[in-house]
């Protein structure tokens, strides 16, 4: 697990808020974390899959405490499936 995780997207510098890593230490899970009064809107989707261009995890994780979004990356279709849960650690590797 890793807080505030830097990396460069494009020739920018960034920080992911979170990033979970599995057991060999590949990148599992990208979690962008908002304020609860900002919104999760489409834009703030946008900004974590943006972050993911670098890392290019599996999963996404989009809260602002009130609520939370979990999408997992459909290779086949090239887009992101929104799931009801979370799914567990073992799971997700």
């Amino acid at each position: 697990l890793a807080v505030e995780y830097s990396l460069k997207v494009n020739t920018l510098s960034k920080r992911a808020d979170v990033v979970f890593f599995s057991k060999e230490g590949i990148p599992l899970v990208l979690m962008e974390c908002k304020a609860p009064d900002v919104p999760i809107t489409s834009s703030v989707f946008e900004q974590a899959s943006r972050y993911n261009t670098t890392l290019q995890v599996p999963h996404l994780i989009v809260t602002n405490g009130l609520e939370l979004y979990f999408a997992s990356f459909n290779a086949q279709q090239k887009k992101w499936d929104f799931k009801n849960e979370i799914p567990s650690h073992i799971d997700l590797e």
